[in-house]
């Protein structure tokens, strides 16, 4: 959430991130920018007026993250098929230690 109005900033939610990613590394991992609608504008910039100051940083620093907005429903269908992308994987692991 890079306005940072879910409850932490976007420093903490990348901390948050960071640890995740260090205590499960063989995990499946889809990064989501929520309330893209918001956040950036139709040229896909940062809008200053609703971001949290770090969410350049967290732009730059997650760049291949998928960009959703539950209200205009843009890029619900990408993170649909990530997350089937990660299912398939993932039952090709456990196929694989059987």
């Amino acid at each position: 959430d890079l306005t940072g109005q879910c409850g932490t900033n976007v420093s903490q939610q990348l901390g948050i991130r960071d640890e995740l990613l260090e205590l499960f590394p063989e995990k499946e991992w889809i990064d989501v920018f929520t309330k893209a609608d918001l956040v950036f504008d139709e040229e896909g910039h940062i809008n200053p007026v609703y971001a949290d100051p770090d969410a350049k940083h967290a732009v730059t620093e997650v760049s291949d993250a998928l960009r959703v907005s539950s209200m205009t429903e843009e890029g619900l269908e990408n993170l649909q098929s990530a997350m089937i992308g990660a299912a398939v994987t993932f039952r090709q692991r456990l196929s694989s230690l059987s």
